[in-house]
């Protein structure tokens, strides 16, 4: 994942990249101590207000807070004016996202995406794990979520995080693939996997979403059709040498290995899927 490395020297004028309009909460040096003193779960970001990362990943923190507000806390540090709780975090990039769950002083790094997409299932899944470490209820865990979702106009009431999550990818016929779990789900699996390694901005990739989601469609059951975004999963982009978007990978059934077949096929889902077949 692409990060701005800290440095110290600020040539231009910068400004907060949130505000009180907005409904992530502004932490600073002199106020994070209600962090540490309250049993919510919070999911923190620090940023530098000059970088670019930062600025790029603002709109979708803003409508994370939103969908979350009432049930988890999302904050906020300009670590350039609040270097003590930086330095305390030992944030050396921007953004720097962090979960603070049960143990306040021990917060642990977030990996995934930073789209609202990645955000909400991960906030659904530290929910989940955080009620059933305070309750011990396990797997028969009765937990109510409230969440209100900035494209809806009712309010959703989920009884069952895991389920929702289930649910949710089940719905998805092209996989959504991370650095986190490319891993588990790729590479130890016995069937054949076929991904595209896309950039949000291309206008190729664009264009090819709709055959892609049509291939997906037609081959449940038979391929698993995925795609990663490589300009968040880098590192997975940089070991198998993405170096132009999409770039289409086959990874065949059985044992897997990190070589796997390029495709060469055309990028229609007709032809996806007579090549995915052959």
């Amino acid at each position: 994942m692409y990060r701005c490395i800290v440095f110290f020297l600020v040539l231009s004028p910068v400004f907060c990249l949130f505000d009180s309009h907005d409904d992530v909460i502004e932490l600073t040096d002199q106020n994070f101590d209600k962090v540490s003193s309250s049993n919510d779960l919070w999911f923190i970001m620090f940023y530098a207000p000059w970088c670019g990362h930062s600025k790029n990943a603002a709109a979708d923190w803003k409508r994370f807070a939103t969908n979350f507000k009432g049930i988890i806390r999302v904050g906020a540090v300009d670590s350039d004016n609040n270097p003590s709780v930086t330095q305390r975090f030992a944030v050396q990039g921007f953004p720097t996202i962090m979960v603070f769950a049960d143990n306040k002083y021990s917060p642990k790094p977030y990996t995934g995406g930073r789209d609202i997409n990645s955000l909400n299932k991960e906030a659904l899944r530290e929910l989940t794990s955080l009620v059933k470490s305070r309750t011990g209820s396990g797997s028969s865990l009765a937990f109510r979520v409230i969440i209100s979702w900035k494209y809806m106009a009712q309010i959703r009431v989920i009884s069952s995080p895991e389920k929702l999550l289930a649910d949710d990818s089940d719905k998805e016929n092209v996989i959504e693939l991370t650095d986190r779990n490319f891993n588990e789900k790729v590479l130890n699996s016995q069937e054949p996997w076929l991904v595209e390694f896309f950039a949000p901005w291309c206008g190729h990739c664009k264009n090819l979403k709709p055959h892609w989601d049509q291939a997906a469609r037609e081959l449940k059951g038979t391929v698993k059709v995925a795609a990663l975004d490589a300009t968040v999963h880098s590192r997975m982009a940089q070991k198998y040498g993405i170096r132009g978007y999409p770039t289409i990978k086959f990874f065949p059934a059985g044992s897997k290995t990190d070589d796997p077949v390029d495709y060469d096929g055309p990028r229609s889902s007709d032809g996806i899927v007579a090549w995915a077949l052959e």
